[in-house]
């Protein structure tokens, strides 16, 4: 790639969020924007670091960060970069303040968008999508004592549901440049939520694009699909005695995301 493409990249946005949150959905609205120029993939958390809060130890965030862009220069390559504003969707940064401040500092100017919703909401739809979408769980239906009991690298922790403390780093860090989100505003008016969202960015509504309302029922089914394959194929990797070449393969084919955009 270009050195001087990598040495002058600037990254203008991020979209942070509580998974179950409708990071997926305002992320999918924004792709369909031809005014920008969003990563190719969701979810790359480049700049995530071991003192993420959802981290019990550093093995549980090299064993995150296997499947994830490692160098800088295979990062700027998931854009197009083409003048437009560039942006990406990375939700778990919402939990790590290190890797927030660490975007202030590289893009002082970076916008932010926090996807927010009712705390118990999240966990009830989060424990629903893992008992329900998840090879290798066997939840209870006693949906308390497994948000209770669970680590917090789990999505249905009880203590990702902490939202206060994260949403506070957020709004200390980048003040004005940070825009939150909520789930209940989408349900209620889609089409004046993406509006808003568009003018902080400072990009054009086009009336004319067919936004959806909300991520369709067989994107979701596909979603789920492609979730069950994912972690089957993480298990057997993780059997292997060529687990590090192999999750090297499948990291630079952006194997694990072509899944998920099937």
């Amino acid at each position: 790639m270009n050195q001087e493409l990598v040495d002058s990249f600037k990254l203008d946005f991020v979209g942070i969020g509580f998974p179950r949150s409708g990071t997926t959905w305002l992320s999918y609205c924004l792709s369909l924007n031809e005014e920008i120029d969003l990563s190719k993939y969701k979810e790359m958390h480049f700049f995530m670091t071991p003192e993420a809060w959802i981290f019990k130890d550093r093995s549980e965030y090299e064993e995150f960060r296997e499947l994830k862009p490692t160098r800088y220069d295979d990062y700027v390559s998931r854009f197009a970069n083409d003048g437009r504003p560039r942006g990406e969707f990375s939700t778990y940064y919402v939990y790590d303040r290190f890797a927030l401040l660490q975007m202030k500092e590289k893009f002082p100017d970076i916008k932010v968008l926090l996807c927010l919703r009712n705390p118990i909401d999240f966990l009830e739809s989060a424990y629903r999508f893992i008992k329900s979408s998840h090879v290798g769980y066997q939840l209870s239906d006693n949906m308390l004592e497994e948000v209770k009991n669970v680590s917090p690298v789990e999505m249905h922790s009880i203590q990702r549901a902490y939202f206060f403390r994260f949403v506070k780093d957020g709004m200390d860090i980048f003040g004005p440049n940070l825009k939150i989100v909520f789930t209940d505003d989408i349900r209620e008016d889609y089409q004046s939520v993406l509006e808003e969202v568009f003018s902080f960015l400072g990009v054009g509504f086009d009336s004319k694009t067919e936004y959806p309302s909300r991520v369709n029922e067989s994107q979701e089914s596909r979603s789920e699909l492609a979730m069950r394959v994912v972690h089957a194929i993480v298990a057997v990797i993780k059997k292997t005695p060529f687990r590090a070449l192999l999750f090297t393969v499948v990291s630079k084919e952006n194997f694990i995301q072509k899944i998920y955009n099937l």
